[in-house]
């Protein structure tokens, strides 16, 4: 009788949240509709289709954020579809800083614009700017010169504020 109860409470236990193929399909699936949206020839009907089919089928056990960021790319496509500004459209992603890292956090839309703006703009601000710097407002500028992507333009942006955080951590050191 014992042996039974154990039997029936590890089949139970099993039974209950996403299984490890489903969760492995499912993140391989995100991964290519990821890789999709940094392809610009792939037509944008295809990449909404990847990521519809993503919520519908695949977005059970995976956290929110890759959800909300799934959502906010069919949204995006949307909106380029009914020719919306870019402003109205909802942020991307941040970029990963290691692959071994999970999906960073979604910031808020009033908090990513406010964020990326200054950062961005920063280099334009005064011309006795400190050496270092200057170093992170070039290094900017070539990172946005081959950025053809919003995403692209985001993590140059991230990438800057870094570097002149670590500046104002120099400085002060």
């Amino acid at each position: 009788m014992r042996m039974r109860l154990v039997l029936v409470s590890t089949l139970i236990s099993a039974a209950c949240g996403a299984s490890v193929s489903q969760k492995y399909e499912s993140d391989v699936r995100f991964e290519r509709c990821l890789a999709l949206d940094w392809q610009e020839t792939v037509d944008p009907n295809i990449r909404h289709r990847c990521w519809e089919e993503w919520v519908e089928y695949y977005a059970d056990g995976q956290n929110k954020d890759r959800i909300e960021y799934a959502r906010t790319q069919m949204a995006d496509i949307e909106g380029r579809k009914e020719g919306r500004a870019a402003a109205d459209r909802a942020p991307s992603l941040p970029e990963p800083k290691s692959v071994f890292e999970p999906v960073p956090m979604m910031a808020s839309a009033t908090a990513g614009s406010a964020s990326a703006a200054p950062s961005a703009s920063a280099p334009s601000v005064g011309k006795d700017r400190p050496p270092c710097e200057s170093k992170c407002d070039r290094n900017l500028e070539g990172c946005l010169s081959g950025c053809k992507v919003a995403v692209c333009e985001q993590f140059c942006a991230q990438k800057h504020g870094r570097c002149a955080e670590g500046c104002v951590k120099s400085r002060n050191n």
